[in-house]
């Protein structure tokens, strides 16, 4: 499943409105134009963090908004930058 399809299907099943779902796509859309990298990694910190918080009965909407968040700041950092790894000194 892809990651449009799935927070999707959390938009729906957390009943977030729509205001919000626009920023988190909005954020998406940041990330996935500076680093396409980082963006691929956002299934994980979006989707399977909002899944475990409603596993441990917490609300899942907090978790999925962390997910994006977590990483936005990526999306105005240069990308050679953030493809430096260990090498970074």
């Amino acid at each position: 499943m892809k990651l449009e399809d799935a927070l999707e299907s959390a938009f729906q099943e957390y009943n977030i409105d729509e205001p919000y779902k626009g920023n988190i796509i909005d954020f998406l859309e940041m990330i996935r134009n500076n680093d396409p990298a980082t963006y691929d990694t956002l299934y994980g910190s979006v989707i399977l963090s909002s899944r475990v918080a409603r596993f441990m009965h917490l609300d899942p909407k907090p978790a999925l908004y962390g997910g994006v968040l977590h990483d936005v700041g990526k999306s105005t950092l240069d990308p050679e930058l953030l493809r430096k790894g260990d090498n970074f000194y």
